[in-house]
């Protein structure tokens, strides 16, 4: 059964606001009899959408929060019209085009009205399509007190909003045993939100499960005092009919556009690459691989990706076939490296197949790098939220990469340093900040690469020069 969260409908709903934008602006042309030419009308629609678009990124107005009353979705909604009528009519005064405040006005009215009649529709869309069973967040209450039992009657008599309650835990002497059995029973029963209520739930069991809330990708909201040490700048307060609701978020790219965002530049970087690049490097390599050593050109091995789904990432092979490539990683002077393999390996060119990994969507330009699966099964146990670099799809280099942290980490406390970094990046995202790596990396990448085909046209020259003498003698 679906149980998906909403991102399609965050899609469907900007989508729609687009294509309510046009129709508002083709009634009102047809209302008033404007007729433009066509490098005038390209430029009313052109600059009409764009603006829009900036606008409502801009407000999140894509956002519908399973929780929002009919009123406030549409009162969020005109608010976005009204700030895109004073930036648009402030726009129109430096323009090509003379539009009459007529016009403008009866624009605007036209969208206010559609759009508030299509986020009423919408929202009672959603909530029966939620009262059916589908599209629903399996959740759990502990804490058995007045909050806990009014928020458990709230998912029981509201299905429209999409929660689905399954059990009500109290709090004992005995905490760190039953937060234990919380834990087991959240993993076993796939539950995707947690709701602690306050002060039934110490602040030290809270952090706790904050924590293994990020590890196993579980939302942790709390009910009553909000002046806790576990609060953030990102926390939010929401409102599930009179019951007021914290909720903890971790990472900028919790958020749609900033994921949009990044799988734009994604999809076009890696699509340059691809096209401009490994179309005539992949050749090139694959003759010499093939020289070098038998085999496939191309390695497949299984890593774990964002919420720590497994998939299959992709490196030109370095290494003669063996049966240790998925147990044990690989040592600096490693007997199973190949010549060519090396050289690949000393220049990163055998990253260079995972642009297809970040084409597919298994992977990002800029990430935490992917570790193998029997590498994270060891590691997981040892370092404090470790998991947590999984809440975003691995990247071919990342900032552990560019400050030292690269190829295999020998000790439990290079990892560590790792992943570090990795938890920084998530923290601190950003368009600049992705931007910044890549570069970095680039000139890193560059860098070695000039290196190795200086020391490697050394050693040919040696090699001659040697020949020469031996001749000569």
């Amino acid at each position: 059964m679906p149980r998906k969260f909403s991102k399609y409908f965050k899609t469907l709903n900007f989508l729609m606001s687009l294509m309510i934008v046009n129709v508002s602006l083709f009634i009102c042309l047809n209302i008033n009899e404007l007729s433009f030419y066509n490098e005038q009308l390209v430029y009313l629609v052109s600059s009409v959408n764009i603006v829009w678009v900036i606008t409502y990124l801009a407000f999140q107005g894509y956002k519908i929060h399973r929780t929002s009353r009919v009123f406030e979705v549409i009162k969020s909604q005109w608010k976005i019209t009204l700030f895109h009528f004073f930036v648009y009519s402030s726009f129109t005064l430096l323009g090509p085009l003379d539009i009459g405040n007529e016009i403008i006005v009866s624009f605007y009215l036209i969208l206010a009205i559609i759009t508030g009649a299509w986020h009423f529709l919408f929202t009672l869309l959603i909530r029966s399509y939620r009262t059916y069973g589908l599209n629903f967040r399996k959740v759990i209450i502990i804490g058995d007190e007045k909050n806990g039992r009014k928020l458990r009657h709230f998912f029981q008599s509201s299905p429209g909003y999409g929660f689905r309650f399954v059990k009500l835990f109290g709090t004992g002497s005995e905490s760190t045993q039953e937060l234990k059995e919380v834990e087991q029973y959240v993993i076993q029963q796939h539950i995707d939100e947690i709701y602690c209520c306050l002060p039934q739930v110490s602040s030290e069991d809270l952090k706790r499960l904050v924590d293994f809330g990020e590890i196993n990708f579980v939302k942790v909201r709390v009910l009553g005092d909000y002046s806790l040490e576990v609060s953030s700048d990102q926390s939010r307060l929401s409102w599930y009919g009179d019951i007021p609701v914290l909720k903890l978020t971790s990472t900028p790219l919790d958020e749609w556009h900033n994921r949009l965002i990044k799988r734009t530049f994604d999809l076009i970087f890696s699509s340059v690459i691809i096209v401009f690049l490994l179309s005539w490097v992949y050749p090139l390599i694959y003759i010499l691989i093939k020289l070098d050593s038998k085999g496939k050109v191309l390695f497949r091995q299984k890593r774990n990706g964002k919420n720590n789904k497994e998939f299959y990432c992709y490196k030109f092979r370095t290494m003669k076939v063996n049966n240790d490539s998925e147990i044990s990683q690989t040592a600096p002077d490693d007997s199973r490296i190949t010549k060519i393999g090396c050289f690949l390996r000393q220049t990163s060119l055998d990253e260079l197949p995972q642009f297809i990994n970040v084409f597919k969507g298994n992977m990002s330009i800029v990430g935490p790098r992917p570790h193998p699966v029997t590498l994270n099964s060891y590691y997981s146990p040892k370092i404090e939220k470790f998991m947590l670099r999984h809440v975003v799809k691995p990247g071919i280099t990342g900032l552990a990469q560019i400050k030292g942290f690269r190829g295999p980490m020998e000790t439990t406390e290079l990892m560590r340093s790792r992943v570090i970094l990795d938890k920084f990046y998530l923290k601190n995202w950003s368009v600049f900040f992705d931007c910044k790596i890549v570069l970095k990396t680039i000139f890193l990448t560059k860098k070695d690469l000039l290196e190795h085909i200086f020391s490697a046209t050394q050693l040919v020259s040696k090699s001659n020069s040697l020949q020469v003498y031996e001749q000569a003698e």
